[in-house]
């Protein structure tokens, strides 16, 4: 039976679980052989165990030590004990072996068979977006009084869910498959970089000196830094509570030059930004409610340079039950673009790089990159923040609101509040611990979120092919765990054998595994001293384990056998 249990095994193993058409499980099968089998198994080892019991008494023994024997036939438990009692012979050496590969058969040969899933190609392909060629349409847009090429809405939308939402990731480009499972393995796509440095080192100090009518003269400083030298955002003026406002927050950009002459040699390198803007602001804002009325910013700003930069990105992507997974590996920043030639279309030019590492070029339409540092830098990172002063009736009329007060403080733009509130956020609204880090993470949600519009949005669409999958249950055999079931058999028999072969050469009695006949065979003298020979069997049996009554087997008159102290 345990043959066919394994040519069973062999048969499906690999194989798919929607090849077994049987109404009963595998597992049903299996539990039902190795019943059947260990039942068999059992009446030999149990048989051979008490058997020894009569090899035992050829010489004289505690006569206690057949309930040892018979328990030894009962359970593993008892057959270690015997084991402790009488480890000398080897006979129960075996049978305790036998004992434990019983005990162990059923369990071993249930983990033998598992059910596990795996995946299994099918013919349609899954796709999944990348950018390697980025074009959009080219109308023209009027963008803060400057006519540029226009920038798709998808675009649009992308830098605002940048700047309102956390947490953007490549996932949110899905891929496709009619199963829902795919890979689409390693691959590189266009990507936006943001970078953050701190220039407070930068600012300059424009100052004048200014005689009021009383006769006062104070030194009038405007503060800036080299690249916005044409504005200066903050000022040290007087001011009285309650009747002006505080520049807490200045952002802004020079316009980058985006090279649109077409004809330029492929040589020359081209400049990768999209935007590079600046961010001058007030670290502490309780430092602007001393010295009185007077609003001065002297050693109390900060700046920030910040960039937003064309980059080439490498995923790897996978999809698992409809949902895509995609993991941003690596980012590859400052390569040299030039001009080059888009492989879709022989007559029209673009910016171009090289990847190395996939051995692809991508290209980019310049006016499509001009349009969109034009949107970027007047209408998206530009603005200011102030702070109206507390009135003047103010019990302490130089303490300032928090950035989180609403009613006191005026955003400017919304990328003005958004940076702000990140600036200032983390430290109840008063201070900002680190600059550089708080920026970043507002650029970086930004540059994913654009780096996902590349994706998408472009006029030339550039797929990454996968291996799409479905999950298959399948039959997995394990042979090692047969060991133990197989194993058994042999051993087993091998156990029986040699007791009836000890049996035999001992000259044995007829084979009686009972107790019963083993009690039956005390002496007559062995029995009156345990009770007068009429007790029943049960008694008996509770008086030989009480009594330190020492027999042997021997051969009396009329070829009987009987257990005696004699």
């Amino acid at each position: 039976m345990l043959l066919v249990l394994l040519i069973l095994l062999s048969k499906y193993d690999g194989n798919p679980l929607s090849e077994w058409h049987s109404s009963l499980t595998p597992s049903t099968i299996i539990a039902v052989v190795t019943q059947l089998v260990q039942m068999a198994l059992l009446f030999p080892i149990a048989s051979s165990l008490s058997q020894l019991q009569w090899l035992w008494y050829r010489t004289k023994k505690p006569l206690k030590d057949i309930s040892y024997f018979k328990d030894a036939s009962t359970g593993l438990t008892s057959s270690l004990i015997l084991l402790y009692r009488h480890h000398a012979s080897l006979s129960v050496w075996l049978g305790v072996i036998c004992m434990i590969l019983q005990a162990l058969f059923g369990a071993f040969a249930q983990q033998a068979l598992s059910l596990p899933i795996r995946q299994i190609s099918v013919s349609e392909n899954g796709t999944i977006s990348r950018s390697i060629t980025y074009d959009t349409p080219l109308g023209s847009e009027q963008i803060g009084g400057v006519t540029s090429p226009e920038v798709v809405s998808g675009m649009k939308l992308a830098i605002l869910t940048g700047l309102l939402r956390d947490g953007v990731n490549a996932s949110e480009v899905q891929g496709n498959s009619v199963t829902g499972n795919c890979t689409f393995g390693v691959f590189v796509s266009m990507g936006i970089c943001a970078s953050v440095e701190d220039v407070t080192s930068t600012i300059v100090a424009d100052c004048e000196d200014t005689e009021h009518s009383s006769g006062i003269s104070d030194d009038i400083c405007s503060y800036t830094v080299p690249a916005l030298r044409n504005t200066h955002p903050f000022s040290n003026v007087r001011t009285r509570a309650g009747e002006d406002s505080h520049s807490v927050l200045y952002m802004g950009a020079g316009m980058i030059h985006v090279k649109t002459d077409l004809v330029e040699s492929s040589k020359t390198p081209i400049n990768d930004t999209l935007i590079e803007f600046y961010i001058i602001y007030v670290p502490d804002l309780t430092t602007l409610a001393q010295n009185g009325g007077k609003t001065n910013y002297t050693g109390k700003l900060a700046a920030l340079k910040a960039t937003l930069s064309l980059c080439v990105h490498i995923y790897n992507s996978s999809m698992q039950s409809g949902i895509t997974n995609t993991t941003l590996q690596a980012r590859e920043t400052h390569l040299p673009w030039r001009h080059g030639t888009a492989a879709n279309d022989n007559k029209k030019y673009g910016y171009a790089v090289f990847v190395p590492k996939t051995s692809e070029t991508l290209f980019m339409n310049p006016m499509s990159l001009n349009g969109l540092s034009v949107w970027l830098i007047t209408s998206t990172f530009n603005g200011t923040v102030t702070m109206m002063p507390p009135p003047a009736q103010s019990p302490n009329p130089h303490h300032l609101n928090t950035i989180s007060n609403n009613s006191a403080v005026i955003f400017s733009t919304l990328a003005s509040k958004q940076v702000a509130t990140h600036l200032y956020g983390n430290e109840g609204g008063i201070k900002v611990p680190d600059g550089v880090n708080a920026l970043l993470k507002v650029l970086e949600n930004v540059a994913m979120s654009m780096s996902n519009a590349l994706r998408i949005t472009s006029t030339v669409s550039t797929i990454q092919i996968g291996t799409s999958y479905t999950m298959e249950i399948y039959f997995q055999v394990s042979w090692l765990w047969l060991i133990v079931p197989i194993l058994s058999i042999p051993i087993t028999l091998t156990f029986l054998a040699l007791t009836i072969l000890r049996s035999w050469q001992n000259n044995n009695p007829a084979w009686k595994s009972c107790r019963l006949a083993a009690l039956q065979a005390l002496s007559p003298r062995i029995k009156a001293r345990l009770g007068g020979g009429m007790a029943e069997n049960s008694e008996l049996e509770e008086v030989v384990r009480r009594e330190g009554v020492e027999v042997r087997l021997r051969r009396v008159e009329g070829a009987r056998w009987e257990l005696g102290d004699e």
